[in-house]
């Protein structure tokens, strides 16, 4: 997360959350570090389009907003949170399972995430996207 006393890092998310090409590359980075094959990728990609205009209004650094993007592509195909989770957040989901006293923990470490406004707001973008664009 962004630390307010680091003026580089605020400038720079400030950037990023305002060009497009920007987070657009640095989407397809993410997915190939993640080695999401290429319908996956396509899937974070059409979320992270349609979720553009509300990143751009919250200041989180672009890797919050990655988080929160995959999290919600992983959900728009049927993924459980769990597992949702486990694809945006890899580093932390691990260190959580490494941590974690009890499987209700963890539960509630994911749900708290999928339940932050970011992600919330991002899920009704893409379903609303989803009813109103249908694949063919």
């Amino acid at each position: 997360m962004m630390l307010e006393s680091d003026p580089q890092k605020t400038v720079q998310a400030k950037h990023n959350r305002l060009n497009f090409g920007c987070l657009i590359e640095a989407v397809n980075r993410r997915t190939k570090a993640e080695r999401f094959g290429p319908e996956t990728s396509a899937k974070v990609l059409e979320v992270a389009i349609e979720c553009y205009e509300l990143m751009q209004d919250k200041p989180l650094c672009i890797e919050d907003y990655l988080d929160a993007v995959i999290f919600v592509a992983f959900r728009s195909m049927g993924y459980p949170v769990r597992q949702s989770y486990a694809q945006a957040r890899k580093h932390q989901y691990i260190d959580l399972g490494a941590r974690a006293t009890s499987e209700e923990e963890i539960d509630r470490e994911t749900t708290a995430f999928a339940t932050r406004r970011l992600v919330r707001e991002m899920e009704v973008i893409a379903t609303s996207a989803a009813v109103l664009h249908p694949e063919q």
